[in-house]
């Protein structure tokens, strides 16, 4: 990727999000107009192609003019493309340098005691993948877990754990309600099925705490009803 020789490395990480489920006939200033129409400024687009064919692998990269840009293009995830969901997620580098920064303010006194949370409301095609690509911006997942029926089909909910409660506290914060893949999903405590008030007063009760040591449902299991449609 040709990049813009103002900017270090890490800016320009931190402007560019990896996109997936590219259609293959997409080419990279639809993919560029995309992004612009929808989120915000683009610098550049480009969908990466097989070196001997030719042809698109369905992923690509985009970087935005703005580092604002990138929550409102992480918001596109389920938005289709040329007729096909795309997944938009962080760079590695990117992520990796969240990473850094996240274990160098995890004594953080405001973290709240949770790590797992649950997330219901999930449309019937949507993966485990596609959990993991909307929830890793917040940080690094311990594990994804969509419930499934003796058939191997989605229960519409499952859990994400966070190794970082802080990190699960923002994902609580700003997950619950979005629309992935038509549906606003509901997210909540890791230890029960989803409700208005248990989030509300989870929020409500580790707002002001301090002195928080350990998590109180990092590792341990969990139950999660059937989400309502």
């Amino acid at each position: 990727r040709s990049r813009s020789p103002q900017l270090n490395e890490d800016e320009r990480d931190s402007r560019t999000v990896f996109v997936q489920q590219l259609a293959a006939r997409l080419r990279s200033d639809k993919l560029k107009r995309f992004f612009e129409e929808n989120a915000g400024p683009v610098n550049e687009a480009q969908i990466v192609k097989d070196r001997i064919s030719g042809r698109s692998k369905g992923v690509g990269y985009v970087e935005f003019k703005d580092e604002e840009t990138v929550q409102k293009a992480l918001q596109l995830t389920g938005k289709p493309l040329a007729g096909i969901p795309i997944i938009v997620k962080l760079t590695e580098a990117e992520k990796n340098r969240q990473a850094r920064n996240t274990e160098s303010t995890n004594g953080n006194p405001n973290s709240v005691p949770f790590h797992r949370l649950y997330v219901g409301n999930i449309h019937f095609n949507v993966t485990e993948q596609d959990l993991q690509a909307v929830f890793e911006p917040f940080g690094e997942l311990e594990y994804v877990q969509l419930q499934k029926d003796d058939n191997g089909r989605s229960r519409g909910y499952g859990f994400v754990q966070f190794r970082d409660a802080t990190q699960a506290r923002e994902a609580l914060e700003k997950m619950n309600g979005f629309d992935l893949a038509g549906r606003p999903i509901r997210v909540g405590l890791g230890n029960d099925k989803f409700t208005p008030e248990s989030t509300a007063n989870l929020m409500h009760r580790f707002s002001g705490q301090n002195n928080f040591q350990g998590s109180a449902f990092s590792g341990a299991g969990g139950r999660g009803g059937q989400a309502s449609t």
